[in-house]
């Protein structure tokens, strides 16, 4: 390259010009390059961003100052959330206290009380691979999507009085054979579908209202106690014992009573 053109770059480099940049709130920025927090933040986007430091990191790092809008109610509370850090607890460090013990691989049963939120409990298929039996009552996990796809061993679960809603990934338990999740506010039990090992089922009083999305557990060959206590208003359900027994043939108790040979129905329903 000559030398006066390679001077000329070099010059240049210091007088780079720029030109404004409508941002989202339609006032002009105030700089030629955005970091990568100031670009999501720009467009809203709320997705990973893997050129990010770690959190723990974050420590170390002087973040500049953000040029906030003057907004004003819940408006500018949600532009500020935007910028909020989560904190997640180390789960391994969590389950080591739990089990005393570091030799995680050997868990087979598990009991936590936690905010699934707040602790990563995808995780759980990585550090405890041959867990049987996990137990999170009265833990706050609102879909069974935060436990992840990854316990393939899990044979029984627990998640009473969890404020639950969803369950529909509990088809990635499918060796599963116990579900136990009273005291939720589950609406619907299409999932458990998928779950042909599934040999009990524990949904009372939650908020199921159509008895049609019962038909589904017929696809559950083993299914042979179903507890259903408190949804339907079964209470004043006409000949409910009868009408779950002709829906789900397999089944051997409804709501622990047996439906012994030529006794289909409870007191009272004939």
């Amino acid at each position: 390259m000559p030398p006066n053109l390679e001077d000329n770059l070099s010059k240049s480099d210091n007088n780079i010009t720029t030109h404004d940049i409508p941002n989202e709130l339609g006032t002009p920025s105030t700089s030629s390059s955005a970091s990568a927090s100031d670009g999501a933040s720009a467009s809203g986007s709320t997705g990973p961003d893997n050129s990010l430091p770690s959190l723990h990191e974050y420590e170390e790092i002087n973040l500049p100052d953000l040029d906030l809008p003057d907004l004003e109610g819940d408006l500018d509370l949600e532009y500020l959330n935007r910028f909020q850090i989560p904190l997640e607890q180390n789960l391994r460090e969590l389950l080591v206290q739990v089990t005393n013990s570091d030799d995680l691989q050997s868990i087979t049963q598990l009991k936590l009380k936690v905010i699934a939120r707040e602790v990563p409990l995808q995780q759980l298929s990585i550090h405890t691979p041959f867990l049987r039996e996990l137990i999170l009552d009265g833990s706050i996990v609102s879909t069974l999507r935060d436990l992840g796809c990854g316990l393939k061993n899990l044979k029984i679960l627990r998640v009473n009085r969890c404020m639950l809603t969803c369950i529909d990934s509990v088809f990635g338990f499918e060796m599963l054979e116990e579900l136990y999740a009273a005291d939720n506010d589950i609406k619907d039990l299409l999932p458990c579908a998928f779950l042909t090992n599934l040999k009990i089922l524990d949904v009372r009083r939650n908020a199921l209202k159509k008895t049609n999305t019962l038909g589904f557990l017929t696809l559950c060959p083993n299914l042979k106690d179903l507890y259903l206590e408190g949804n339907f208003e079964s209470q004043v359900f006409p000949k409910y014992r009868e009408t779950i027994k002709s829906m789900i043939p397999s089944l051997v108790a409804l709501d622990g009573i047996t439906f012994s040979e030529g006794n289909v129905y409870t007191k009272g329903e004939k």
